[in-house]
């Protein structure tokens, strides 16, 4: 991916602030957290498609298969803002279907060359 090392250090950034902030301020009784929210359907999201292309690649990689919408990051930052949160600080709420905790590759051309190389598999058990 183009950039990604500097959209990984962004993300890295937002949650080691989000536990910093929420360490300064905890005994003042401030809660920090944040919200990660992923592909979220939006009109501007729609506009950037080229005419006749489906999402279809895209939302294979989201575990719920489909796009986030914008109530569903109000509902995550509205539990947040909420007393069901009181005692919930300096974490990341990631609104993304679940794409954060799936491998970070898509097919096997992508998976790690020992899982799908019989050799090396043995190889790895031996070692």
């Amino acid at each position: 991916m183009p950039y990604g090392s500097a959209y990984a250090a962004a993300k890295a950034a937002v949650l080691s602030l989000t536990r910093s902030l929420a360490i300064e301020w905890g005994s003042r009784n401030i809660r920090i957290n944040a919200v990660a929210p992923g592909s979220i359907a939006t009109p501007k999201s729609a506009s950037t498609r080229k005419a006749g292309d489906t999402d279809r690649n895209d939302l294979e990689v989201i575990p719920m298969r489909r796009r986030g919408t914008s109530d569903d990051i109000a509902k995550g930052v509205l539990f947040m803002m909420s007393d069901m949160s009181a005692y919930v600080t300096g974490q990341v709420l990631c609104v993304d279907g679940g794409t954060s905790v799936r491998p970070t590759y898509n097919d096997s051309e992508e998976l790690p060359v020992f899982v799908h190389n019989e050799e090396l598999r043995a190889r790895l058990k031996d070692w």
